[in-house]
């Protein structure tokens, strides 16, 4: 009997580690330490959309330098739009800023591969697809011309 209750509890530990459930009711996606809406939905793109472009879609995570990890999911698009969430975590170093979710309105442009979105006049978001669909290059510009890179990779 005892066996079981500890596997029963041991079961229990590792469901809350990969869930990553967070006293705020925010989740964390897999091991990343990055705050997401409790209401994600991604929505297939409809069949008209170019493929490369269609490749957008769904959740990608990396590392902005050494600063933060991020996670940009693509719950929506079509050929001239995309509705995002891009989720920063904890900054590290002199950018010590807490974790933080946004949702956007991206602009695609399929010529490029690319989804642009905009933090206000602050910051300018560049997301390019890779020639092998599995990755994305991100780059945010300040309006100071700072620029800071990403490379994402699609885990879903």
């Amino acid at each position: 009997m005892k066996t079981a209750q500890i596997l029963a509890l041991f079961v229990c530990i590792i469901l809350i580690a990969v869930c990553g459930i967070t006293d705020a009711g925010e989740k964390k996606l897999l091991n990343l330490d990055v705050p997401l809406p409790d209401d994600i939905t991604i929505v297939d793109p409809a069949e008209d959309v170019p493929k490369d472009i269609a490749a957008f879609s769904g959740v990608w995570e990396g590392e902005w330098g050494n600063r933060s990890k991020g996670v940009l999911i693509v719950e929506e698009i079509n050929s001239k739009e995309a509705k995002v969430i891009l989720s920063q975590g904890k900054g590290q170093g002199i950018y010590t800023q807490p974790g933080n979710y946004e949702r956007y309105k991206a602009i695609v442009t399929p010529e490029n591969l690319k989804l642009e979105f905009r933090y206000g006049e602050r910051e300018l978001y560049t997301f390019s697809m890779q020639n092998d669909l599995s990755q994305i290059k991100g780059t945010v510009k300040s309006w100071s011309g700072i620029e800071h890179d990403i490379i994402m990779t699609k885990i879903k």
